[in-house]
């Protein structure tokens, strides 16, 4: 191939800017979503089960599938969003894997807060 083909253009490289950028946003909101459900659930089982045996594994078995399901995420939003660069339509990837993390945080929020 000749080197007019093979380079991109100025705007393609914008957008795949634009598209890592938004994947960092993603990742930032994940790791936050995880932070708030950590504090999350040591706040409920704070509140509803004194310490114990029982306490620890739904702890443990919360983390694990939590983590789990925001690396899924987090791992298939990438070529999601890339192809979504292809297509235009990386705004539009990019809310839908957004939103739901962006519910769980909230809702992470709110469930700490009517815990405490």
């Amino acid at each position: 191939m000749s080197d007019a083909h093979s380079r991109l253009s100025r705007q393609e490289i914008l957008a795949y800017l634009a598209c890592y950028s938004l994947y960092l946003v993603l990742i930032v909101l994940a790791l936050l979503g995880f932070v708030v459900w950590r504090g999350t659930i040591v706040a409920l089982l704070a509140t509803f089960m004194e310490r114990s045996y029982a306490g620890r594994l739904i702890y443990i078995v919360g983390m694990l599938g939590l983590g789990i399901a925001l690396f899924v995420l987090v791992m298939s939003a990438e070529p999601y969003m890339r192809h979504g660069v292809e297509r235009h339509q990386l705004l539009r990837r990019f809310t839908r894997m957004a939103v739901p993390i962006v519910v769980v945080l909230v809702v992470g929020l709110l469930a700490r807060l009517l815990a405490l």
